[in-house]
């Protein structure tokens, strides 16, 4: 069954069910947008099928297509899509695909608003300061379970010294997520474990936290229940298992947005090994998660072995080095360990990120 959820202090509307990519028309009409952008992947590219379905879903509204996202949204190519926001004079951003299609689109849409460039962009994400701007509209079709159109966070990763960096404002919010079991038929398998185990992770690191807000508590619990079962039903991907993972998202990152009670170690690992090596943020999650299950829910012995099963049968990678991460990591960890002024909450110390990541490599 189609659902409807407006949610007034996160800005985003929610269709959620079979169906809801046939109901993405009346929610552009009723904010009276009237031409967008497209973006994806190369990949989702070539899948005609779907880019057909969604081009004729968006009619006369379509103004131009991207297909050149890149994994960890390198700062160029946000700038390209800013650019051609301008020329095709868009007023809302849809981005088919998972995170880095999404994060590409929030940031895109910040910097056509701010009118930034990259070094504006930076000191955006270093000081918060938006400048009042108010970004295009942005529709997140999610292919994956990474949950960026979820977040209040809009990332990339700059030219030089390729650096993760990090927005955080209910402004790069995405307003209208599509969560239809259609959008996961051809993701493909290792891409549909991995950013569910991502996101499994980031909750089970909010329920762990200290300060987690005991009123989000049992929404992220009920978000790694929900996750754990779709998860578990791998391979079998129908629209009932496929509900349950998407649902799960949603929970577990509503909960940790709601009130968020920090920077876990998984995660703060992830943005900086993605930035550093180019590794895929899911698989970097894949890997470091058993291991931050050890530290975050050491009696769970039930969830470690469903994450080791689910990892192992869809052939996912068990160590950083199977994924391109050097022997020194180690070596270029910070003196003083790894922090983001855009994030909430304490970062894990560098002692606890180095005991992860030599456990995990």
């Amino acid at each position: 069954m189609l659902t409807r959820y407006d949610n007034g202090q996160q800005p985003w509307t929610v269709l959620a069910g079979p169906g809801a990519l046939e109901g993405m028309a009346a929610e552009l009409d009723r904010r009276g947008i009237q031409s967008v952008l497209l973006l994806t992947g190369r990949t989702l590219a070539r899948n005609d099928r779907l880019i057909a379905r969604v081009r004729a879903l968006l009619a006369g509204r379509l103004a131009a297509v991207f297909t050149e996202c890149e994994p960890h949204v390198p700062v160029s190519v946000v700038l390209r899509v800013r650019q051609l926001m301008e020329e095709c004079r868009a007023d809302a951003v849809v981005a088919l695909g998972g995170g880095s299609v999404i994060d590409t689109a929030k940031s895109a849409a910040l910097a056509q608003a701010a009118q930034a460039d990259e070094r504006t962009l930076v000191e955006m994400a270093r000081t918060g300061d938006l400048r009042r701007c108010t970004p295009s509209a942005i529709v997140a079709l999610p292919t994956a379970l990474a949950g960026s159109e979820f977040s209040n966070i809009a990332s990339f990763v700059t030219s030089g010294d390729r650096m993760k960096h990090l927005i955080r404002s209910p402004s790069v919010a995405c307003d209208i997520v599509v969560l239809d079991p259609l959008l996961a038929t051809e993701t493909p398998d290792a891409l549909w474990v991995s950013t569910g185990l991502k996101t499994l992770g980031d909750a089970c690191e909010q329920l762990a936290h200290p300060a987690v807000h005991p009123l989000v508590r049992p929404m992220l619990q009920e978000g790694r229940r929900m996750l754990s079962a779709g998860l578990a039903a791998w391979p079998r991907r129908d629209d009932e298992a496929v509900r349950h993972c998407q649902l799960g998202v949603w929970a577990s990152y509503f909960a940790a947005f709601s009130a968020p009670g920090g920077l876990g170690v998984g995660a703060v690992l992830r943005h900086w090994l993605g930035g550093l090596t180019g590794a895929p943020h899911a698989m970097i999650s894949t890997v470091l998660l058993p291991h931050v299950l050890r530290r975050a829910a050491p009696a769970d012995t039930e969830l470690l072995s469903l994450v080791e099963d689910v990892g192992a049968r869809a052939c996912l990678p068990s160590r950083l080095r199977d994924i391109g991460v050097p022997v020194d990591i180690v070596d270029l960890l910070p003196p003083a360990g790894l922090d983001d002024a855009s994030l909430a909450g304490d970062a894990p110390t560098r002692g606890e990120l180095v005991s992860v990541l030599s456990a995990a490599w």
